[in-house]
């Protein structure tokens, strides 16, 4: 088969895998109505301040700029703004998976096991979950993929690929990682033909000047705003993944926004390192076992044997891939982890497997004087045990989305005119009407009242009309007292009558209240 032939094939293959994967990923958002990341509504701000000009409100030592610009380019045009924040995930989804196709068959050298990487990657939980959502997290892995891509032709084009690299870091800070890692590659070993200090030097000078240009936009923002181009809280993630104990309410003001990473470090040098290394071989681990929530069903049990194949055998691009996501994935476990950040994981450890099985297979088997294609079997065998383990569950709405959708039922029904005249004790709930959270209990130090005589007064002062307290942030993280509110009789405690119970006796416990006027 000729090279022309070839680019076709794939290029037919590609619309047929991502054309489905579109319907999927769109049917999916459209018909969820909940926001499931909070740092969202902290985006729409920004972008709604991009939108008036204020650029100085955008800027966000937690968030680079990039992503409520295009938010806020996709709001004007859709003018949704949960669409507009689900087409961008959906969207880059789809780019993901175009660019883990390109790379894989380069990385391989053949189209089928390139199909199976990206089917096997959009079939994902993590995939799954978030192309259906909202967040920076798909954008920034697309860039970094695209990167990754044109670093891996046979004629590499570097200058692009930092480029690409950069507008990853406008997207996420934490990209920052495996573009220094791509830097010190390119540097240290080169790539394949391009490896004399000349050519080593010229690729590190192509693709840092790229990455600077595409960084460019939060570099300077950051420099004329805050005096330095790299002005990051990102540290005290660190600190959190370490002591907070998923405690947000109560323990993540315990120290300022500005603590350093080295000073992360110094509290406890031991701890740190243990913390580091406990959340590395949780990934390694979850992601073997069954049911594995990272690469879902049929092939994550070969991930061990394809890690210690890539250990032994990549080298140039593959080499500079795994290398990169590796770095990012150490990175990562500094601090907490959750679906969202090891997307990222995602389709490198499935290109392992895919890779080692590619390897180890026979291209094909006689079979009763047949011969039968051994490697398209078993990848196709591995994809069917994905379909009704990890497809068919995703197709439901998340138990999140209903029960954040009865909550806001219950509170419309009941009077609700405005998200402000509700405090709740956790943060996934909100207003599905105005798309607006609702004010947070640890916000008004709720935390310090220990009567039910004291909160109902405080919810009076402060214009109150409805609380949502649940177990897992209330009960275990908030104000251990009031969990009798959560006992399924009585419905009504003095003024406080319920509106609604949820999930008795699990985590997601919830109950809403309804505090009637003061008698006159």
């Amino acid at each position: 088969m000729n090279e022309d032939w070839d680019n076709r094939k794939l290029g037919v293959a590609a619309l047929a895998v991502l054309i489905p994967f579109a319907l999927l990923y769109g049917w999916m958002g459209f018909r969820d109505p909940v926001i499931h990341l909070h740092d969202f509504f902290g985006h729409l701000r920004s972008a709604a301040s991009i939108g008036a000009g204020d650029l100085g409100a955008a800027s966000s030592p937690w968030f680079p700029v990039g992503y409520p610009v295009m938010l806020q380019l996709a709001r004007t045009v859709i003018g949704s703004d949960i669409l507009a924040g689900r087409l961008l995930s959906a969207g880059s989804a789809l780019v993901c998976l175009g660019a883990i196709l390109l790379l894989s068959r380069s990385l391989i050298g053949a189209v089928w096991p390139a199909l199976f990487v990206t089917v096997a990657t959009g079939l994902s939980p993590p995939f799954l979950e978030w192309a259906r959502a909202e967040g920076t997290d798909l954008p920034s892995l697309a860039f970094l993929l695209l990167a990754m891509v044109f670093l891996a032709r046979k004629a590499p084009w570097p200058l692009i690929a930092g480029v690409l690299a950069g507008l990853s870091y406008v997207m996420r800070f934490s990209s920052l990682v495996p573009c220094l890692a791509t830097a010190i590659w390119l540097c240290v070993f080169g790539l394949p033909g391009l490896q004399e200090p000349r050519d080593r030097r010229r690729l590190l000078l192509r693709f840092g000047g790229g990455w600077l240009l595409g960084a460019s936009p939060q570099l300077l923002l950051s420099l004329g705003i805050h005096g330095t181009p790299f002005h990051s809280y990102a540290a005290k993630n660190v600190w959190f993944g370490i002591y907070g104990e998923r405690n947000w309410q109560s323990k993540w003001g315990e120290v300022p926004d500005t603590i350093g990473l080295l000073e992360v470090i110094g509290l406890d040098p031991v701890r740190f390192f243990q913390h580091w290394v406990t959340m590395m071989l949780s990934v390694l681990v979850g992601a073997t076992m069954l049911p594995s929530k990272l690469l879902g069903h049929g092939v994550n049990w070969l991930l061990p044997l394809g890690l210690i194949h890539v250990a032994w055998n990549a080298r140039g691009a593959a080499g500079l891939y795994f290398a990169s996501t590796g770095a990012y994935l150490a990175a990562l476990c500094m601090a907490f982890l959750g679906s969202r950040y090891l997307l990222v994981v995602v389709p490198a450890f499935l290109l392992a497997i895919t890779w080692f099985l590619w390897i180890l297979l026979p291209p094909t088997k006689k079979l009763g004087g047949r011969e039968l294609p051994v490697r398209g079997l078993v990848l196709v065998i591995l994809l069917v045990f994905k379909v009704p383990y990890d497809l068919l569950p995703a197709l439901d709405l998340p138990e999140s989305s209903r029960r954040i959708q009865a909550v806001s039922q219950a509170l419309s029904e009941a009077g609700m005119e405005r998200a402000e005249e509700v405090v709740s004790t956790s943060g996934d709930y909100q207003d599905l009407r105005t798309l607006l959270e609702f004010r947070r209990w640890n916000a008004d130090r709720f935390e310090k009242v220990t009567t039910l005589k004291d909160l109902v007064a405080a919810m009076r002062r402060r214009g109150y009309r409805f609380l949502i307290y649940d177990r897992f942030y209330g009960v275990q993280r908030v104000s251990r007292e009031f969990e009798f509110l959560l006992q399924e009789r009585p419905d009504r405690h003095g003024p406080l009558k319920r509106l609604l119970h949820l999930g008795g006796g699990t985590d997601q416990e919830t109950a809403v209240y309804l505090l009637e006027p003061a008698p006159r």
